[in-house]
């Protein structure tokens, strides 16, 4: 057993029958409870609304936790004829860490550890102890999945504070006015320790990260609405501000002396100690007018004009201006038309244009990074001399990015409302893209935020409800949804060759006239067979490696074999809900949707990630000699002088929500003092079918799959399994 890279503690729990299913180890079926409980009424002129709950979830994995407090007051009060007074607060107490998972409360297994830890590996040692590495092989990446949380202690609190008071007076002549402002507070905390008693650490480490956001926002409307016979006029005027704080401080200390056992308590203790903080503030304001006009019901008319602002943007364009106009025709409310069978038909045209502001807050600045350089001092000894880098050039013509949207659309309603729907058409052309262009380091900075190129975006969307049967003990209801879209890129960088064609940008995949999600490159076509052995080796490669298409047959495989492969993002999308009533009282509903045409990153079918001959593996086909495949390589197979990706068809049909409730007769639920009782169950993501794929869920979490890793190369998200979840509730009204 040494001999195929066993060691000593495999060996034995091998001759003892000791094994180990890290996948049933380290994953879990997780509980999740949620109450919600709410009161609301009308006393006099003061509505109340008030709602507190509480969540505590399960993931998958062991260790995997989240824990929620929320409650809502919503308070409205007629003062008199003309002044009315509210106010909206929801307060939140959760231990998750925003836009951060890394960071949250829980300290999970760690999930990578199925694949790298041995089968025949130790949790524990003879002592009881944890051990550092299952099976004693650290170097292929095998340590105990539990380290980390045996070992650390970690807090985070995040609690936030929204809340809006407003006034709305009305005034004479049909005009109104409200003043509302919102302020939004959250406090974040996080407290992390890892001690040195982990066989991982030679020092122990800790960090305490406290932030404060204050952002508030504060909106004046006067709206004037007047009806004059059949005309209907509303003009709406708003002026808005904004202002958001933040202020950051992070502290982290290792190498505690005399101990770590204080942890982050006692970060003074620590040998080594780190600080850093961040203060972030923007501004941000807006005009905005609107005329609506309404004949008869028949003819609709909507013009806006907005000016926004945002202080991130360069000096010389922090706002911009943004018109949209829209007009309908209710065709059904003519004299002339007279259907039996139409009984509401309307069209829509518009045109509108708006801004993107998600830039960051420091884009159109100059920022400097600081670092080291090597040096020596007078006596020859080696020191380390603080630097100041130039990073991003600044631009104070930065500008929004903008774009225009047209949209035609048709809403209908058919056989006195059994079937209702609307199909719309699109084209958005959005120019003057935020883009982090390179610059040559001849001019002393390495980048510059800036405004280039155009991308155009274009679709359907199509939506219908039907009511099939409406019986008194039968009801079924049909809600069909179908959108498809496509997005091309006009231009780039305005970069033009020798013929004056723009040039495309090789390095992010983005071609001039193709989608911003296609994918380009080498493609395999197949594994080299044990018969082709002589036409492999004229690349670098053996029968079982992946046989990539020659495009132009001249035996290299370089940049001019790049070819389209396909479409990371989905062609088609549609879904479907049904909905059925037996007896009044018995509700059934399930939900269906698709994604369609999209490919996925699936490097696996290499067979070769990880150490798979020291460490346990994804249970995954492969080629051999006896098993002559033609979709999965060899194991260890080899790439050859071609560096290339494997793409899947992830194509897919999933029944995702599925529901059965009963509700209580009302004389039972009178008899017990509640004027509603319902009793439900629920199963969310209960199956899916993929044409093509075969491996864990063919959804991802991040769809596009372009996120690329530290070596830069593309990440093979979404490598989880099939997530189910079943729900029994009971929903009370008193």
């Amino acid at each position: 057993m040494n001999r195929i890279g066993f060691q000593d503690v495999e060996v034995q729990n091998y001759l003892d029958g000791n094994s180990i299913d890290w996948y049933d180890r380290i994953n879990q079926t997780g509980f999740r409870n949620e109450f919600n409980t709410s009161i609301s009424g009308r006393k006099g002129g003061l509505n109340y609304y008030w709602s507190i709950g509480r969540q505590d979830n399960e993931g998958i994995t062991v260790g995997e936790e989240f824990e929620a407090v929320r409650s809502r007051l919503n308070l409205d009060a007629k003062i008199n004829d003309w002044l009315t007074v509210g106010a909206n607060m929801q307060f939140a107490k959760t231990d998750q860490y925003p836009n951060n998972a890394g960071r949250n409360g829980s300290i999970p297994a760690q999930r990578l550890q199925i694949i790298r830890s041995s089968p025949w590996g130790s949790e524990f040692d003879a002592e009881g102890d944890i051990r550092f590495s299952p099976q004693d092989d650290n170097g292929a990446g095998a340590v105990n999945a539990f380290l980390r949380r045996t070992f650390s202690e970690r807090i985070t609190n995040n609690h936030t504070f929204n809340s809006r008071v407003y006034a709305k007076i009305k005034l004479p002549l049909g005009f109104s006015y409200e003043v509302g402002y919102v302020n939004r507070l959250e406090f974040l905390e996080y407290y992390d320790f890892y001690s040195q008693a982990s066989p991982a650490n030679l020092v122990g480490s800790a960090e305490r990260d406290n932030r404060k956001i204050n952002e508030w926002q504060l909106d004046n409307i006067l709206r004037w609405n007047k009806t004059i016979d059949k005309h209907t006029f509303d003009f709406t005027f708003l002026v808005y501000a904004e202002k958001f704080q933040s202020f950051r401080t992070i502290g982290r200390a290792n190498t505690f002396e005399p101990s770590d056992a204080l942890g982050f308590s006692s970060l003074e203790r620590g040998t080594i100690q780190t600080i850093e903080s961040e203060d972030v503030t923007t501004t941000g304001d807006a005009y905005m007018s609107r005329l609506s006009y309404n004949y008869d019901s028949r003819y609709l008319l909507n013009f806006v004009m907005r000016r926004d602002g945002f202080s991130a943007f360069g000096a010389d364009n922090k706002r911009a201006y943004f018109p949209s106009a829209s007009g309908a025709w209710v065709v059904s409310e003519e004299k002339f038309f007279n259907s039996n069978f139409v009984n509401f038909l309307k069209l829509r045209l518009s045109y509108g244009e708006n801004g993107n502001r998600n830039i960051g807050n420091f884009a159109a600045l100059s920022r400097l990074g600081a670092g080291n350089f090597l040096n020596t001092d007078a006596n020859g000894q080696a020191i380390q001399v603080p630097t100041f880098n130039n990073e991003t050039q600044e631009n104070n013509d930065l500008r929004w990015e903008r774009t225009k949207a047209f949209n035609a659309g048709l809403d209908f309603s058919f056989m006195d409302g059994k079937i209702e729907g609307s199909i719309d058409a699109y084209r958005n052309i959005t120019d003057d893209l935020i883009i982090e262009r390179q610059l040559p380091n001849i001019i002393g900075f390495d980048n510059v935020i800036t405004n280039l190129g155009e991308i155009e975006n274009k679709g359907i969307e199509f939506a219908v409800s039907t009511q099939n049967i409406n019986k008194e003990n039968f009801q079924w209801n049909t809600n069909f949804n179908f959108s498809l879209n496509r997005n091309k890129i006009n231009s780039l960088y305005g970069d033009l060759d020798e013929d004056g064609n723009e040039l495309d940008d090789l390095e992010n995949e983005w071609f001039i006239g193709e989608a911003t999600d296609i994918i380009w490159g080498r493609q395999e076509v197949g594994i080299w067979q044990t018969n082709e052995a002589d036409q492999a080796a004229e690349f670098g490669v053996s029968p079982g490696d992946f046989k990539i298409l020659d495009v132009n047959n001249d035996g290299l495989l370089d940049v001019e074999d790049n070819v389209f492969q396909g479409y990371r993002l989905p062609r088609y999308r549609w879904g479907l809900t049904n909905s059925f009533t037996f007896f009044k009282n018995i509700d059934f509903s399930f939900e269906i949707y698709s994604n369609w045409g999209q490919k996925r990153l699936f490097n696996l079918a290499k067979g070769r990630d990880g150490f798979i001959d020291r460490t346990n593996f994804w249970q995954i086909p492969y080629w051999t000699p006896e098993n002559p495949r033609d979709d999965y390589a060899r194991l260890f197979s080899n790439d050859g002088s071609a560096t290339f990706n494997v793409y899947r068809d992830a194509s897919f049909i999933r029944l995702n929500n599925v529901t059965l409730a009963y509700r209580f007769p009302t004389k039972l639920v009178e008899k017990l003092s509640m004027s509603r009782a319902r009793f439900y169950v629920n199963a969310r993501n209960l199956a899916v079918w993929a044409k093509d794929w075969d491996f864990f869920d063919p959804e991802p979490v991040n769809i596009e799959g372009r996120v690329r890793n530290s070596q830069g190369n593309f990440n093979n998200d979404g490598i989880a399994p099939l997530v189910r979840f079943f729900t029994v509730g009971l929903d009370i009204t008193l």
